[in-house]
């Protein structure tokens, strides 16, 4: 216990799709909260401005990052799975979701359908934004100015809102496209493509830990020099480096725990097995457990013959052989002290969650953890009905 995401928090229930429940999270409200109160101080005279940002960071951010997530579920759907939450915040979204036997490239193109759905809604806003003004496609290189802005008309008010939702849809697509950064959607691009190339999941984890902290951290440095310069966005950039540090100190403790495959970000068929897009469900895969590769180095048919035992795999390690075996021991002593084991009787999700719901919270935290349910994002006795029921599901 004790390991976190980073997205953790209060949400507000927002609606289904595709039968799955819909949040808003915290960070969404946080950031338009934000955004309103720093146009009202800054440009107190200028309402109209106030006005257009409360709407662009409000339900028009709402409803661009409402598609972008409708997308990830889209393809998850159309490669036949099933999705169990979706979360919506300033930069995207996250879903829960699960493929049975999934492949790098579906993990890749489900991740990708995101950004993808910010291309038809730029052109949407670049035609609102050529409607609007007088100068067509020359007003984009414009800069803003309040004056105008505050003496114009409504055209020249939906022209301006045309190009920062223009803007904010361009922004989305670059950083879910280009930052590999988790939460961003492409982390989990980067790390479907690392594994299909053949790193093995914890390597592909430590890249991505490793690019966060030095993105987050050159941020976080931007952002203060930025507010000693008295820069309009030193504060932006210090509040995201500080949230993709937080994030990224949330997967290195998976990461050094030796549980990456616990992690929304690989919990995926695809990193427990490296099952890859040539091999598929028929090929050849190699397995790991919780993101460290356990399996053996192959033995000849004569070494086979002479009893000779086979090596360990050459991705750990002596000590890390040897306290892997040292913890089998244990966990063997404990199981045989100890012999329940959990049920494996088929059960769908519903009448999974119902059993769970009449059970009290020691009881299914024992039986979560039987599971091998060891997220701690849980800090409500629903989260645990819901994850119980979910691991009936991936069976």
């Amino acid at each position: 216990m004790g390991m976190r995401t980073g997205l953790e928090g209060c949400s507000i229930p927002f609606g289904k799709v595709f039968k799955a429940p819909v949040s808003i999270h915290w960070t969404f409200i946080f950031n338009f909260l934000f955004q309103v109160i720093y146009a009202i101080i800054n440009h107190t005279s200028s309402w109209k401005y106030i006005v257009m940002v409360a709407m662009i960071w409000g339900p028009f951010a709402l409803m661009v990052v409402y598609v972008h997530e409708v997308g990830h579920l889209y393809a998850n759907k159309k490669y036949g799975g099933t999705t169990y939450k979706a979360t919506l915040w300033p930069l995207g979204g996250f879903s829960e979701c699960y493929i049975e036997q999934c492949t790098c490239m579906q993990e890749f193109f489900v991740a990708l359908a995101g950004p993808v759905t910010h291309i038809p809604q730029f052109f949407i806003w670049l035609i609102v934004m050529l409607a609007s003004s007088d100068v067509g496609i020359d007003y984009y290189q414009q800069p803003f100015s309040f004056a105008a802005f505050d003496a114009g008309g409504p055209d020249d008010f939906f022209a301006e809102f045309g190009k920062q939702m223009l803007n904010f849809n361009l922004v989305l697509f670059v950083l879910n496209l280009f930052i590999p950064v988790y939460p961003l959607d492409s982390a989990r691009m980067l790390a479907a493509v690392l594994v299909q190339c053949g790193l093995t999941t914890d390597r592909s984890c430590l890249v991505l830990i490793i690019f966060g902290f030095l993105l987050g951290l050159g941020c976080l440095i931007y952002g203060i020099m930025g507010i000693v310069g008295s820069s309009n966005d030193g504060i932006t950039y210090l509040l995201a480096g500080l949230f993709l540090l937080y994030t990224i100190y949330g997967l290195f403790q998976y990461y050094n725990r030796r549980k990456v495959t616990s992690h929304p970000l690989f919990d995926a068929d695809c990193y427990r097995e490296r099952r890859t897009f040539v091999g598929g469900s028929n090929g050849v895969s190699r397995n790991y457990t919780n993101g460290r590769a356990t399996d053996a180095a192959p033995r000849s048919r004569a070494d086979i013959e002479n009893g000779k035992k086979s090596r360990p795999s050459t991705f750990l390690q002596d000590d890390e052989f040897k306290l892997r075996k040292t913890k089998e021991v244990k966990q063997k002593r404990v199981s045989d002290s100890k012999p329940k084991v959990p049920s494996n009787k088929k059960m769908s999700y519903g009448k999974a969650l119902k059993k769970a719901q009449k059970m009290k919270m020691g009881e299914l935290k024992r039986e979560c953890e039987q599971r091998g349910i060891y997220t701690n994002s849980f800090v409500e006795k629903v989260q645990f009905e819901e994850a119980y029921a979910k691991s009936f599901s991936n069976k």
